[in-house]
């Protein structure tokens, strides 16, 4: 009897360390699938940045522009069907997409400051409606993204990862207003 009380209690012990061993190897892993998608969408927000600010003012000079927009739409759609597809998350992750989120808030801005500043040659080259409908598509599929990724968040990250969101939806509705003026 005495080797079956020695024998549970080393077990439950065991079974203790390994479930703290779970939370640590999770919060040791270098990046969650959402995660990368965020990153992904921030690389894809600074290349279309780049195509706006390399911008020659010509209609023909603005293929880099709609390859680097096509490229970010699907970088949102994957991340989108990512998080949907996901697992909730743990505050360790949702820590994680909170700082990963806040940096590409700050992209976005910036990117979104880089456009509107190059709205004149935007307009010489006649592409400024095109733009503004991919303005649109981009904030649809980020706010389904978003809704995604808060879907998965714990009861403690949802306020903030709404927060962020009407952050981005703020700065997108900003970018097309600018964008939607004497058109």
């Amino acid at each position: 009897m005495l080797i079956l009380k020695i024998c549970l209690t080393l077990f439950s012990l065991l079974l203790g360390v390994a479930s703290v061993h779970a939370e640590v190897a999770e919060a040791v892993r270098s990046t969650h699938p959402i995660v990368d998608h965020i990153r992904d969408v921030q690389q894809q927000t600074l290349d279309l940045a780049a195509a706006v600010q390399n911008f020659s003012g010509d209609t023909f000079d603005s293929f880099p522009i709609s390859r680097a927009g096509r490229n970010l739409l699907k970088a949102i759609e994957e991340g989108t069907e990512t998080a949907k597809s996901s697992k909730k998350v743990s505050v360790t992750i949702a820590i994680k997409i909170k700082t990963a989120t806040k940096k590409l808030l700050k992209d976005i801005e910036s990117s979104l400051a880089i456009l509107i500043h190059a709205k004149p040659k935007l307009d010489h080259a006649g592409i400024t409606i095109i733009m503004v409908s991919k303005l649109k598509d981009d904030q649809e599929e980020a706010n389904r993204f978003i809704a995604a990724i808060v879907d998965k968040l714990p009861p403690v990250g949802k306020r903030t990862g709404r927060k962020l969101g009407k952050k981005i939806a703020a700065a997108f509705e900003f970018a097309i207003s600018v964008f939607s003026e004497e058109l």
